[in-house]
């Protein structure tokens, strides 16, 4: 029941997006936190496999209005109203400063200032590049390939700061033609984090 990804107030504990595991069951939450209350999608259907790479997404579409998919589909949904204020950082693998820390294996990690359409988040789970799904809306984009210290952010500049973090295998990725990311390896984090 830990934190993939963190999107935060970071002066302010009980405001953010977030996407936890489950931790009885493999499905996704997608939660917005205003002033300590939850409002939270969870994902059908026992949706991955442990040790085995899985696709996960939050769309965050409006305050009343968010959704958790795993490898494309078995989407749950949220309409309850939440507006975090103050969004700030981004921790992958732990919800600040190291607490809450998954030991996962991340890759590829993106964020966009658009909700994606179903398609595009099914392109996304069949491997397509973050690069090559609405390519003008992607604000944040971390390959995670293990090659650098700092992680960089390809799109935003955001260079994410790496607490006991080594490198793993990269899952396969389409990538836009021409273009090497070097270093096919991914990061297994357990803890990372940015600050606008």
């Amino acid at each position: 029941n830990s934190s993939l990804i963190n999107i935060s107030n970071g002066a302010n504990s009980n405001r953010f997006h977030l996407l936890p595991s489950t931790g009885g069951s493999n499905n996704l939450l997608a939660s917005s936190v205003a002033g300590g209350t939850s409002r939270t999608a969870t994902s059908t259907g026992n949706a991955w496999v442990n040790n085995t790479w899985t696709h996960i997404c939050g769309r965050f579409t409006s305050s009343t209005s968010r959704d958790a998919f795993v490898n494309g589909g078995n989407k749950g949904s949220n309409t309850q109203s939440s507006t975090p204020s103050g969004i700030n950082a981004v921790w992958l693998a732990a919800t600040g400063a190291g607490v809450d820390a998954l030991r996962a294996i991340l890759a590829e990690v993106a964020i966009y200032n658009v909700a994606l359409d179903e398609a595009e988040i099914a392109a996304a789970a069949a491997g397509i590049s973050p690069l090559l799904i609405r390519p003008g809306s992607l604000v944040a984009y971390w390959p995670l390939l293990g090659s650098y210290s700092p992680e960089i952010d390809l799109i935003g500049g955001r260079a994410l700061t790496l607490t006991g973090s080594s490198a793993a295998t990269h899952p396969r990725i389409i990538l836009p033609s021409g273009l090497r990311l070097g270093a096919k390896r991914a990061l297994v984090a357990y803890s990372l984090s940015v600050s606008a």
